[in-house]
């Protein structure tokens, strides 16, 4: 086995985190899955789906205690090291028509910053809070997978990415569409489907702003170009995972 015996892998705090093959607890993915079998009316998966949500809100705020507070700067330099990140690659890879997408971006991203309602926070963040790597036992919740995690103020990013993940979830197991067209359809939305009302109010709640319009695209801007970053960091450490 990877992990012979239980192996903390990092612990924060009264937050203990593990591989999965040391814990015992079904994927929040997997629960959604099952009951998406069981149900004809995605509407019917409200419950479940809102449990969800308030598990990981949950999470996060108790991550949050171990927070300190920064300045306004140190949110921008964050920004600006992602975005940085990514631009170098695309001046060596793309054309000059993606260098002038991402830098027109980059006005509406601190304006993004400039909007949020907290006071800017830092922590460890996750960096992959999908829905499989939330883990339901007897004991409780268990987070693992925590082998891309970083210490960032942009604590935005982790409601974000659990909730585009969900929304995978939502496309391969309840909808049976693509994901991209889910998220297109979620991203466009105005009100009536009570699965995107239940994740918009979950972001919300994270404070995300997702009310205003061109801030909804911004925040979606934020996660894709970190997605971006993140993969590029890891591709830069293990030449086979670029491979």
């Amino acid at each position: 086995p990877l992990v012979p015996e239980p192996l903390a892998f990092v612990k924060l705090d009264h937050l203990a985190c593990f591989f999965e093959r040391a814990v015992n607890g079904m994927p929040l993915s997997v629960e959604l899955a099952r009951r998406a079998a069981l149900v004809s009316d995605p509407v019917q998966l409200s419950p479940l789906v809102q449990e969800h949500l308030l598990l990981v809100e949950s999470f996060l705020n108790r991550l949050n205690t171990l927070s300190t507070e920064v300045a306004q700067k140190d949110l921008e330099a964050d920004l600006l090291k992602i975005y940085l990140i990514c631009r170098t690659f695309l001046e060596e890879f793309s054309s000059s028509e993606d260098l002038l997408l991402l830098d027109a971006g980059l006005a509406l991203l601190y304006r993004l910053l400039s909007e949020m309602p907290a006071q800017p926070q830092r922590r460890i963040i996750h960096r992959d809070l999908v829905p499989s790597n939330f883990l339901r036992g007897t004991s409780g919740i268990a987070v693992v997978d925590w082998e891309y995690h970083d210490e960032s103020s942009l604590l935005v990013l982790e409601p974000l990415k659990f909730a585009y993940w969900y929304l995978v979830d939502l496309a391969n197991w309840v909808f049976r569409t693509e994901p991209w067209q889910l998220f297109k359809s979620y991203l466009n939305y105005s009100g009536g489907q009570p699965l995107f009302d239940h994740l918009d109010e979950f972001l919300k709640r994270c404070g995300v702003p997702v009310q205003d319009h061109a801030l909804r695209r911004a925040v979606w801007v934020l996660y894709f170009i970190s997605e971006c970053e993140l993969m590029l960091s890891v591709a830069s450490e293990r030449p086979g995972f670029a491979r």
